[in-house]
């Protein structure tokens, strides 16, 4: 991983199947009856919290360690990111490029990498502003 700063942890309970390393969102429960903070799994083009550094799926209850903005983290991509880019969520949470002005996303690239790759991210949390930055 190139992450050029420390990770910012917080640990969440998963309020359902959260795929590894990828963007996380807290639920619209939560914080529940419990008053502990619920993730859950972002879809396409969710504003993230964080990005879920599990190495493996994590299900409902589990503890989820998530990286959160003002860190270093580690994301799984599905496409083609080049250093510099802003990063998104795509249906299951993995990491795609920005493309589009009004695009939210949740970090920005330390390292290239194509699809399935695990790159090295700054988590931030923002939205891009045009379709050509």
């Amino acid at each position: 991983m190139a992450s050029s700063s420390t990770p910012r942890i917080r640990t969440y309970k998963a309020g359902g199947a959260i795929n590894p390393l990828s963007y996380v969102k807290l639920s619209t429960s939560s914080p529940g009856s419990t008053k502990n903070p619920v993730v859950v799994q972002c879809g396409a083009g969710d504003r993230p919290i964080g990005i879920a550094q599990n190495d493996s799926a994590a299900a409902s209850g589990d503890e989820v360690e998530v990286a959160l903005p003002g860190g270093g983290a580690r994301l799984t991509i599905k496409g083609t990111v080049a250093s510099g880019n802003f990063i998104k969520s795509d249906a299951n949470g993995y990491g795609i490029a920005t493309t589009t002005a009004g695009d939210a996303y949740g970090a920005q690239a330390v390292e290239d990498g194509v699809t399935t790759d695990i790159l090295g991210v700054e988590v931030i949390i923002g939205e891009k502003y045009n379709a050509t930055a």
